[in-house]
């Protein structure tokens, strides 16, 4: 095998021996918070989360479906422009990467199976597209940092959100650090690339990056898309007045920031981890516990369950093929 190859190899070796144990302690937290939060809806008044549905619930619902195929659409022209400079495929291949990925990563972990189907596409080139993936997974992490970033400094003097104002100075740093880290890619790759201890210094010496700006701009709008999608479902379960709306979305900027940039929370948790954040954030700003709880669990719903059946689909018609 090339040598160009062998860290691509390595690190499917790594995942395969990891994948039992990431899936494990992924379903442990996922049932592990659905757990406390179930007590701590226990006894709660679910009859009257219908009654409160608005009477044009069908208009905002229209807006959240064409988000959500946003959403897929953003993320599968993501990873487009992040491996052009390997090979060239149509947007309809790397839609369907991107919905076998969900799928391949609600029993493992949403990053495995990202990037094993990503990796799928170029076979031949596993080891070159490995750097290229790293712009796309970066690119989201300070698209989700930024949000948080406003969202605290925005609102940590909220009765609620006072507990944020101590994390200012260490997200904006994280943040700095990612955002340097991002434009300074292919310097710190080829630093990384010299340290003989690790699995980086087999790849390829020579990287035709993209256009990392262009990746981070396309994590920003996407970003924004999936808060508008919880603005949609906040008017949908009423789940506050039109006034609670910035802060509400704050709270989700936070607990997203946790969800992606908390490493035992990023690796762990299908649903339940998420939600658990969420309530632990918003319910003390005086929004109804079960409607946020609906809201992100519809979230879910659209996102990641419906693409990863979507997804399945696909995978079990190759398969089949084999």
């Amino acid at each position: 095998m090339p040598r160009q190859y062998t860290s691509a190899s390595t690190l499917a070796g790594l995942l395969s021996k990891q994948t039992r144990l990431l899936s494990r302690f992924k379903w442990v937290l996922s049932i592990f918070c659905l757990a406390l939060i179930a007590h701590r809806l226990y006894g709660a008044a679910w009859g009257s989360l219908w009654s409160v549905l608005r009477a044009d619930t069908v208009a905002w619902l229209l807006p959240v479906l064409c988000l959500t195929v946003a959403n897929l659409a953003l993320e599968a022209v993501k990873w487009q422009v992040c491996l052009q400079p390997l090979a060239v495929f149509s947007f309809r291949t790397h839609v369907v990467a991107v919905v076998k990925g969900i799928a391949m990563g609600i029993p493992l972990t949403h990053l495995v199976g990202d990037l094993a189907a990503k990796l799928s596409l170029v076979k031949q080139r596993q080891a070159e597209a490995i750097p290229l993936l790293m712009v796309a997974s970066l690119s989201q992490y300070i698209a989700t940092a930024t949000g948080a970033l406003f969202a605290i400094y925005a609102f940590s003097t909220q009765d609620g959100l006072a507990w944020a104002a101590p994390f200012k100075l260490w997200l904006s740093g994280y943040w700095a650090i990612l955002l340097v880290g991002f434009a300074a890619l292919p310097q710190i790759y080829n630093l990384a690339r010299q340290v003989s201890i690790l699995a980086t210094s087999k790849l390829p010496t020579k990287v035709k990056w993209p256009h990392t700006w262009s990746v981070l701009g396309i994590s920003l709008i996407r970003y924004t898309v999936i808060l508008s999608q919880y603005m949609c479902l906040y008017h949908i379960f009423a789940a506050g007045s039109a006034s609670q709306l910035p802060v509400f979305i704050a709270g989700i900027c936070i607990a997203l920031a946790v969800k992606a940039l908390v490493p035992l929370a990023a690796i762990g948790g299908m649903v339940g981890l998420r939600e658990l954040v969420l309530l632990t954030i918003l319910s003390p700003l005086g929004f109804n516990p079960v409607q946020i709880v609906v809201v992100s669990l519809s979230i879910w719903l659209l996102n990641v369950a419906l693409p990863g059946i979507v997804g399945a689909i696909f995978l079990s018609r190759k398969s089949a093929a084999a």
